[in-house]
């Protein structure tokens, strides 16, 4: 290991992740180390650690990069000179965003920055066709308010002319701000696909692609189609899905059963969703209710209600939520609980309620392999034992 002692390094963003890594690894190798960042209390953690590793001098600074007053200062009283200087400093978003603040909003979008980095994995969305992309820069960052909108959007279009879609209404709506509203952000975008390797089972990179307009992202929205959805031969005719109850207590997350298959399922199809687990259809008190009043009953009924109703006006995820979980009428779904949702409840939100017991006695789901089965009568039934591990599709379902 080479080694820096005598030498300087000066270190922005230094009180966690890539800036406290580098810290410590120019301690491993000896060299004075001067640390800056905003979060004081970080960086004494971060210089004990510097000081155990072997690290000559360390020095706290505790700034703002975008202070330029005091940062301007801080230079002309370094009185060091500076072998190693790392810019690491940078403004990150760690927030739901319904709780980020538009002074976060604001400094995300300033102006004066030389260059703007988005990373983000492209994968099938049930909202905008393909995530990422500028989806990270206006859904975001743009609080609640654009969360509601792009999903009752997207929703109101229709899910199966949406998943694995490039181009969509939503994201016609994200460019037509990219063009008119940011055009002189100097925002690039790095961009994976990534997908389970064949042999190892483990998730593995496809594809990286890096550049700043539409055509970076549309390439790698075609490998996502290619890579990340799980095509059938041919239309699943009856398909019998698993929710494990450790993960799935709500028809909230429970519907990744409906949204996940149904670009794989025929028209007439029976999706039987298995959930002994099932306690409630919200995971919070406000939706629970909304999905209990006005239930999963298609896109004409919930549109006819959310311009009727202030309360879904005011929870608009909810009513797009109420569209993707609802079969419009194409296939039927047969929900079959445990004993913590009754026959009544099931049947009043708009699905076929089925008894647990005598489905796993007719299709033994522990017996089942993921993929198609045979059953002794020689009904063929595609199993699926976690909707969460996959997205379904049959070819012609992508063709408009």
């Amino acid at each position: 290991m080479k080694t820096l002692q005598g030498k300087n390094a000066l270190i922005t963003g230094a009180s966690s992740g890539i800036g406290a890594a580098l810290a410590r690894e120019f301690a491993r190798r000896g060299a004075n180390i001067i640390l800056l960042a905003r979060n004081r209390g970080r960086m004494e953690a971060v210089s004990e650690q510097c000081q155990r590793l072997g690290a000559g001098e360390t020095r706290l600074v505790e700034a703002d990069t975008t202070d330029y007053t005091a940062i301007d200062e801080f230079a002309r009283n370094l009185n060091k000179h500076i072998d190693y200087l790392v810019l690491n400093a940078g403004i990150s978003q760690r927030s739901l965003a319904m709780e980020t603040s538009e002074e976060v909003n604001r400094r995300v979008m300033d102006e004066s920055y030389d260059l703007i980095i988005s990373p983000g994995q492209v994968v099938p969305h049930e909202v905008i066709g393909m995530a990422n992309y500028t989806k990270n820069i206006f859904v975001g960052v743009g609080g609640s308010e654009g969360i509601n909108k792009s999903h009752f959007l997207g929703a109101s279009y229709g899910m199966e002319r949406i998943m694995g879609r490039a181009k969509t209404p939503v994201r016609d709506v994200l460019e037509y701000a990219r063009v008119h509203f940011i055009p002189d952000l100097p925002i690039v975008y790095i961009l994976t696909v990534r997908a389970k390797d064949d042999r190892s089972g483990e998730l593995v990179t496809r594809g990286l692609f890096i550049g700043d307009d539409f055509e970076c992202f549309e390439r790698a929205s075609q490998l996502s189609l290619e890579t990340n959805f799980i095509m059938v031969d041919h239309e699943i005719r009856k398909c019998l899905v698993y929710l494990d109850p450790s993960e799935f207590k709500s028809t909230w997350l429970g519907n990744k059963a409906v949204y996940r298959t149904r670009m794989a399922l025929a028209d007439g199809a029976d999706l039987i969703i298995l959930a002994p687990a099932l306690k409630e259809f919200g995971e919070d008190p406000t939706i629970d209710t909304l999905i209990r009043k006005y239930g999963y009953k298609g896109t004409p009924h919930t549109l006819e209600a959310t311009e009727a109703n202030k309360d879904l006006q005011d929870n608009l995820s909810a009513s797009a939520h109420l569209i993707h979980g609802s079969s419009e009428g194409r296939f039927r779904i047969t929900y079959c609980p445990g004993p913590g949702v009754s026959r009544e409840e099931i049947d009043n939100v708009g699905f076929t309620y089925g008894d647990l017991g005598q489905i796993m006695k007719r299709y033994p789901a522990d017996r089942m392999k993921d993929g198609w089965n045979i059953m002794p009568d020689g009904e063929e039934v595609y199993y699926i034992s976690n909707p969460a591990l996959g997205l379904w599709a049959y070819p012609s379902r992508f063709k408009d």
